[in-house]
Protein backbone atom coordinates (compact mmCIF):
# COMPACT_ATOMS: atom_id res chain seq x y z
CA UNK A 1 0.00 0.00 0.00
CA UNK A 2 1.34 3.43 -0.90
CA UNK A 3 2.23 5.73 2.31
CA UNK A 4 -0.18 7.77 3.76
CA UNK A 5 -0.63 11.67 3.11
CA UNK A 6 -2.84 13.68 5.66
CA UNK A 7 -5.11 16.22 3.72
CA UNK A 8 -8.47 17.97 5.72
CA UNK A 9 -9.31 15.26 8.91
CA UNK A 10 -7.72 12.04 7.34
CA UNK A 11 -4.88 9.96 6.11
CA UNK A 12 -5.86 8.54 3.20
CA UNK A 13 -3.08 6.50 0.51
CA UNK A 14 -1.54 8.65 -2.14
CA UNK A 15 -2.74 7.14 -5.04
CA UNK A 16 -6.20 8.94 -4.18
CA UNK A 17 -5.40 12.01 -4.30
CA UNK A 18 -3.12 13.89 -2.95
CA UNK A 19 0.40 13.90 -5.21
CA UNK A 20 -2.32 14.87 -8.51
CA UNK A 21 -3.08 17.84 -7.33
CA UNK A 22 -6.48 17.41 -5.85
CA UNK A 23 -7.44 18.87 -1.65
CA UNK A 24 -9.06 15.75 -0.16
CA UNK A 25 -11.50 16.32 2.69
CA UNK A 26 -13.10 14.11 4.42
CA UNK A 27 -16.84 14.76 4.53
CA UNK A 28 -18.86 11.73 6.71
CA UNK A 29 -19.84 8.51 7.62
CA UNK A 30 -22.50 6.55 5.89
CA UNK A 31 -23.45 2.82 6.23
CA UNK A 32 -24.02 0.63 2.70
CA UNK A 33 -26.17 -2.43 2.00
CA UNK A 34 -24.36 -5.29 0.65
CA UNK A 35 -26.98 -7.56 -0.61
CA UNK A 36 -24.97 -11.12 0.44
CA UNK A 37 -23.43 -10.25 2.75
CA UNK A 38 -24.34 -12.75 5.74
CA UNK A 39 -24.27 -16.31 4.50
CA UNK A 40 -26.19 -19.26 6.82
CA UNK A 41 -25.77 -22.86 6.25
CA UNK A 42 -28.09 -25.51 7.42
CA UNK A 43 -28.15 -29.12 7.35
CA UNK A 44 -31.42 -31.29 8.02
CA UNK A 45 -31.39 -33.27 11.33
CA UNK A 46 -32.76 -36.48 11.80
CA UNK A 47 -36.21 -35.24 12.44
CA UNK A 48 -36.00 -33.41 9.55
CA UNK A 49 -35.99 -29.81 10.85
CA UNK A 50 -33.45 -27.34 9.72
CA UNK A 51 -30.35 -26.88 12.20
CA UNK A 52 -27.37 -24.56 11.77
CA UNK A 53 -24.45 -26.35 9.89
CA UNK A 54 -21.14 -26.11 12.13
CA UNK A 55 -17.38 -26.92 10.72
CA UNK A 56 -16.92 -30.26 11.89
CA UNK A 57 -20.29 -31.60 10.82
CA UNK A 58 -20.21 -34.89 8.51
CA UNK A 59 -23.27 -34.11 7.12
CA UNK A 60 -23.67 -32.14 3.66
CA UNK A 61 -24.93 -28.89 3.70
CA UNK A 62 -28.85 -28.78 2.86
CA UNK A 63 -29.51 -24.93 2.50
CA UNK A 64 -27.71 -21.71 2.33
CA UNK A 65 -29.59 -18.64 2.92
CA UNK A 66 -27.97 -15.07 1.97
CA UNK A 67 -28.73 -12.08 3.31
CA UNK A 68 -27.91 -8.13 3.41
CA UNK A 69 -25.32 -7.17 5.66
CA UNK A 70 -24.14 -3.28 6.41
CA UNK A 71 -21.13 -1.93 6.15
CA UNK A 72 -19.55 1.36 7.49
CA UNK A 73 -18.42 4.05 4.06
CA UNK A 74 -16.48 6.64 4.34
CA UNK A 75 -16.90 9.93 2.18
CA UNK A 76 -14.36 12.14 0.52
CA UNK A 77 -14.94 15.65 -1.35
CA UNK A 78 -12.27 16.22 -4.17
CA UNK A 79 -11.49 19.82 -4.98
CA UNK A 80 -9.31 21.03 -7.85
CA UNK A 81 -6.93 24.05 -5.86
Amino acid sequence: MPPAIHSGQAAIPCGFGGHRGYIVVKTGESQRVLPNAVVQKFKVSSSGALIAATENSPKPVSLIVTGAGLARVEQYDLWMP
